[in-house]
């Protein structure tokens, strides 16, 4: 049973785009939580960690879920209603994906350890190159959609 969607503002969609990329870094960086092996006076940082406490990260983190899920709530049906152009669909996801990598790193390179941060190195050399492909990925993506002729503007006067 199709419902007719009132056309919402260019702003409102891309807020409602904009929302889940940027909450997923916060909820992956929340999700993997603090894994230092060693006690914080003795341990060797990559980075040292932020002074916030894991009650706030993840009140933030809870907080930005939602601010995503009611994005997502917004973008979806107009991608199965065909009234978005589905291809800001990989482009969402693609910078959903880049966040998540990013913060991935940042949080292994904030894990206390004893000598070397392996697990930083290993997500350094396989993590970084997928994001930066993903954002060009993305990029490109974009471009092409911005690109495309409007059905009004391509019509002959």
């Amino acid at each position: 049973m199709p419902t007719s969607r009132r056309r919402l503002p260019t702003a409102v969609l891309f807020a409602a785009g904009l929302a889940p990329v940027l909450a997923a870094p916060l909820v992956t960086y929340a999700l993997i939580g603090d894994h230092s092996e060693v006690d914080p006076a003795h341990a060797d940082y990559v980075i040292h960690p932020p002074s916030v406490s894991s009650v706030t990260v993840n009140t933030v983190a809870l907080f930005a879920t939602m601010l995503a899920l009611f994005g997502l709530g917004l973008l979806i049906p107009r991608w199965r209603q065909r009234t978005l152009h589905p291809g800001w669909r990989p482009v969402v996801v693609l910078l959903m994906i880049v966040g998540m990598l990013v913060a991935a790193i940042y949080r292994v390179a904030t894990f206390g350890t004893t000598g070397a941060n392996i697990g930083f190195g290993v997500l350094l050399i396989f993590g970084a190159p997928c994001a930066i492909a993903f954002a060009v990925g993305a990029a490109v993506a974009a471009i092409k959609i911005l690109r495309v002729p409007k059905a009004s503007q391509s019509r002959p006067a």
